[in-house]
């Protein structure tokens, strides 16, 4: 899984895809965000997430995490979710607490969200207006359970956003436009 929905899955339910932003790279809690900010967001490169040349090589970028190989991977925006892919998170770390989810969430999800809408090509607009609800859904369950990442799981919202059918066609439609 890689979307903004990683923005974000991590936020990732990403984160994300921080979410992300295409974000998540297959660890989302919840399983609910397989792209963006997250998401956006994870930073773990799964095997069915990599690309291969003729030569059988993986492509990566600079940091090591598959490179877009979509249509649109030249894009800013595919470019950006690039680089919300390979920043490290909390969700990266056990030992996170709410100060530093609610210091993600502030300082580098809901802006990246934001910059994700303004940088979506026309392709896929409306997909990132879809995945940009969701996020903004995903950080607000974060806010409503104290910036607790086990509460927010279990928060129904959350949970009702990761089998949202809109939402999560609109993350695969944005990593597949990317390559992600």
């Amino acid at each position: 899984m890689s979307r903004t929905r990683t923005l974000f899955a991590a936020i990732s339910i990403a984160a994300v895809s921080l979410l992300a932003a295409c974000g998540d790279n297959g660890d989302s809690a919840a399983g609910a965000t397989d792209t963006t900010a997250a998401a956006a967001a994870d930073t773990t490169v799964a095997d069915d997430n990599a690309s291969s040349d003729t030569a059988g090589e993986t492509i990566t970028s600079d940091t090591g995490s598959p490179a877009p190989t979509g249509p649109g991977k030249d894009t800013e925006f595919c470019q950006f979710q690039q680089e919300l892919n390979d920043m490290a998170t909390p969700f990266d770390n056990q030992d996170s607490g709410a100060a530093e989810f609610e210091q993600y969430f502030k300082e580098m999800v809901n802006p990246a969200i934001d910059k994700l809408e303004s940088l979506a090509p026309d392709e896929v607009k409306a997909q990132m207006t879809t995945l940009a609800a969701g996020l903004r859904q995903f950080s607000a369950a974060f806010e409503k359970n104290g910036w607790d990442p086990e509460k927010a799981y279990a928060d129904p919202d959350l949970q009702a956003l990761a089998t949202n059918t809109d939402y999560n066609s609109a993350g695969a439609a944005v990593d597949e436009f990317c390559g992600f």
